[in-house]
């Protein structure tokens, strides 16, 4: 980190420091993720088109998730019962 607000006699700036460096942090993420191997990402057997393409399929995927209606479960009720024995 060669920049001048640390190093006086450096002629780069903070703000081409940080102009390079998250491009290229950006860019390795989506490199790594492409490439990896864990189904968790990708069910089955997913193509090089498929995982170059992750940050679409993960959008489209928060979207599903989004627009699922949320099932209420109450843990703490206790159930109901008939005469025979069966849940009501």
């Amino acid at each position: 980190m060669n920049v001048a607000e640390i190093n006086p006699g450096a002629s780069a700036t903070l703000w081409k420091f940080f102009v390079t460096a998250i491009p290229l942090t950006l860019l390795t993420i989506w490199i790594v993720v492409a490439l990896e191997q864990s189904d968790t990402l990708f069910p089955g057997h997913a193509g090089l088109l498929k995982r170059i393409a992750w940050p679409l399929f993960f959008v489209v995927r928060l979207i599903r998730v989004r627009r699922k209606p949320k099932k209420f479960v109450d843990v703490f009720s206790i159930p109901a019962y008939d005469e025979d024995g069966n849940i009501v």
